[in-house]
């Protein structure tokens, strides 16, 4: 629902480290997507980003 972060601020926004392991995350997903035709077909899966994320670091 898009009012929920109104009425409930998300939890990145109570925990400065949880919006940095957000950006990195987003970070990653957008570098994997560019690398693919499309648009919506180009966006990775959330397995796919962490296995991306563990060979990088």
């Amino acid at each position: 629902m898009v009012l929920t972060g109104i009425v409930h601020p998300p939890s990145w926004y109570l925990c400065p480290k949880l919006l940095g392991q957000a950006v990195v995350f987003a970070s990653a997903a957008g570098a994997l997507s560019v690398t693919r035709l499309g648009a919506q077909l180009s966006a990775p899966t959330r397995k796919e980003t962490e296995v991306f994320l563990e060979a990088a670091l």
